[in-house]
């Protein structure tokens, strides 16, 4: 009895298994011309046709589970179909609260012979919550067995929660798996909530055929502009849109016009405002509509950069309502309208009109030097300036190069070693051998409400000493609250010093992590070189900072050179943001005494005495003794070799100041104590003792 029932067991395992093998049991019987095939699931009335199949499974034993739920109308009535009453729908049974995880699929049978392209898929489709499992998608196949997804993720369509929209075009020729003959199409869901409620995936009114989708951006400009000093305000265009711009205005998931979507080039006066003017370029759904879904803008610019010898820079104003990043969400290059490369993303800006830091298209890969388009793009849901929406104006592209990081710099140095500084001489009144820059952090601009104040704006909020330090912020008390940059840059010269080690007392008034925050060292005022940073580990009060050797920073120091003390943050000194810096000081520790050392005392071989950083070209005098390391008074400091002493033959230091002698070791000395020491005759300065043995 027990081994029958092993045996039951067994086979019953068995079978399971060789179900499961096959994902899809359920195949149809006959196959439809695959090209210009349509179904809206109506003409069956809820019944399967032969070139369909429905498998409703387990997700785990891909065994028939009664709840799962593959419905073209033989399980019930749709919930809602895009057109008429039928659809196809796919979840757990509607009427279910046994949650648990379950795999549809409708296999169709197709026929590809004679289609002579590529086929394409389109649908209607409507997501009530789905996930993201393994076997959601659109998937290929010409066996049963082997399956290529050709569209993954139902959660990549982007569709509002319980609305019908768009699929994209799904190539289902370019999936590799041959689709000139006969092949099964598959729709599939995989998840563990009712169908209509939290999950479920439904597809109605399907076609396939050889016409290949449009181009993202399909609508291209038919004439060029000059790109050497093209400017666009779109004030001048009285409401027509000029021959070199293409306005695209599409359906996100088709890439076919869509009257919903925003694409103002002008042709209207700005919703809300302009960055100058009446008129802007504005991206986004139908502000008046509510009917959202995901709509594609782009205002495609043709240029012509033909005789242009220098680099061609970007610059525009742009805002932003909330837009999320969507893939075609900003500012793109391209040479021929099919393939473009991004120059700047367009999201998480300021609700206020900005001026945008300038780019160079010169360097991005794209040849700018004939005919060429500039793409200004925006995808998304919701109406412009209410939770979505791009605006764009002023739109430069020129030669003129932005300007260098930081333009002002000082015109006299101080020498750095030993150079002190708290602020306290100048009165507020900026000093020759420094550059106070007060810069928008976008555009590298001035910007009358970035904070350097040594004292020439306002007495200091608080300083470790007197009334004066440097303050950095946005200015005390603005509500405008933006991104500004500031720097003071002090001139040094570091000429004969050996290192010139920095440091200062700082504070930090809430600083977050910016590029530039730190301290920096630039010998030509374009390079620089982060010495200290950034300012997040200062704390609220003031505090001493060592910013170390100033010359291993990267720059020349040797000397005329630049110190730079920047920040770069939103809101103003004082409050949540800010550094402040007293105290300055560098000090040159002077180059290190003579050092003597030896090298390959072993009995029986050569040892090498050395002695570094000894006068250039003097004398210096050195011996041994067996005996002990002294010390022994002289006039000039302690000699650490004890009575008994030899001295050995004087060495000459070479011009880099060092003198080096090699000599003999007697055999058979190993184990012998030794000590050493050395003395620079030209400074009068004995060396470190050495205390050793011989080897």
């Amino acid at each position: 009895m027990r081994h029958r029932l092993f045996l039951g067991a067994v086979l019953a395992t068995a079978l399971a298994s060789s179900a499961a093998a096959q994902d899809w049991p359920n195949l149809p019987t006959t196959f439809q011309p695959a090209n210009n095939y349509t179904d809206g699931f109506e003409t069956y009335a809820g019944v399967v046709p032969p070139h369909m199949a429905t498998n409703a499974l387990d997700s785990l034993t891909g065994l028939p589970d009664p709840e799962a739920w593959c419905n073209i109308g033989q399980q019930g009535l749709p919930l809602s179909a895009a057109t008429g009453t039928f659809c196809l729908e796919m979840g757990l049974d509607p009427a279910s609260n046994n949650y648990h995880d379950v795999r549809n699929g409708l296999v169709i049978g197709l026929d590809g012979t004679g289609a002579g392209a590529d086929l394409w898929l389109r649908a209607k489709a409507i997501n009530h919550g789905e996930e993201t499992d393994t076997w959601d998608g659109v998937w290929v196949s010409t066996d049963g067995l082997n399956w290529t997804q050709a569209f993954g993720g139902w959660s990549n369509l982007r569709l509002s929660t319980g609305v019908w929209g768009d699929t994209p075009p799904i190539g289902l020729s370019t999936t590799g798996t041959s689709t000139a003959g006969q092949f099964y199409l598959l729709f599939a869901q995989d998840d563990n909530f009712p169908y209509g409620y939290l999950d479920g995936i439904g597809i109605d009114d399907i076609s396939i055929d050889t016409n290949a989708p449009p181009p993202p951006f399909a609508n291209l400009p038919t004439t060029f502009q000059p790109a050497g000093s093209f400017f666009e305000d779109f004030e001048s265009l009285g409401g027509v849109v000029p021959s070199y711009f293409g306005v695209n205005a599409t359906n996100a998931a088709t890439n076919l016009p869509d009257p919903e979507a925003y694409c103002n080039a002008g042709q209207t006066p700005a919703i809300y405002s302009a960055a100058s003017g009446m008129y802007c370029l504005e991206m986004a759904f139908d502000p008046i509509s509510n009917n959202n879904h995901y709509v594609r803008n782009g205002l495609v610019i043709g240029l012509d950069g033909t005789g242009v010898t220098s680099d061609l820079w970007l610059d525009f104003q742009f805002l932003e309502y909330y837009e999320t990043s969507d893939q075609w969400d900003g500012v793109f290059l391209s040479d021929d309208g099919v393939n473009w490369v991004l120059v700047q993303q367009l999201w998480n800006g300021s609700t206020t009109w900005a001026p945008q830091a300038k780019v160079n298209l010169s360097n991005l890969g794209v040849n700018v030097s004939g005919q060429f388009y500039l793409l200004f793009a925006e995808e998304g849901n919701q109406g412009y300036a209410y939770s979505d929406g791009i605006g764009i104006d002023d739109i430069a592209v020129n030669t003129t190069p932005p300007p260098p990081a930081w333009p002002n710099l000082p015109t006299s140095f101080q020498a750095a070693a030993g150079y002190h500084d708290d602020f306290e001489s100048y009165l507020g009144v900026v000093p020759s051998h420094f550059g106070v820059n007060e810069l928008d952090s976008l555009t590298g601009l001035p910007d009358p409400e970035a904070w350097c104040n040594i004292g020439q704006h306002a007495l200091a909020i608080t300083t470790t000493s007197g009334v004066y330090c440097l303050e950095m912020g946005l200015i005390p008390g603005s509500t405008n609250y933006h991104n500004v940059r500031n720097g003071l840059v002090i001139g040094l010269n570091g000429a004969g010093a050996t290192e010139l080690n920095l440091d200062f007392q700082a504070i930090d008034h809430g600083e977050e992590t910016n590029t530039w925050d730190g301290v920096w060292v630039s010998d030509d005022g374009l390079n620089w070189y982060q010495s200290y940073g950034p300012w997040t580990a200062l704390l609220s009060s003031w505090q001493p900072v060592t910013a170390g050797d100033l010359m291993t920073a990267g720059a020349n120091t040797n000397g005329d050179f630049y110190l730079l003390f920047a920040q770069e943050d939103n809101f103003p000194y004082g409050y949540l943001d800010g550094i402040g810096i007293d105290d300055v000081n560098i000090v040159d520790p002077g180059p290190p005494g003579p050092t003597l050392s030896v090298t390959g005392l072993v009995a029986g071989g050569l040892a090498t005495v050395q002695v570094d950083f000894a006068t250039p070209g003097g004398l210096v005098r050195h011996g041994y003794s067996l005996v002990g390391g002294g010390p022994t008074t002289t006039p000039y400091g302690d000699l650490l070799l004890s009575p008994p002493y030899s001295e050995l033959p004087a060495m000459t230091a070479n011009a880099s100041g060092t003198a080096r002698m090699t000599m003999p070791i007697p055999p058979g000395t190993t184990g012998v104590a030794v000590w050493l020491h050395a003395f620079d005759v030209g400074s009068l300065t004995f060396t470190n003792g050495i205390a050793t043995f011989v080897g």
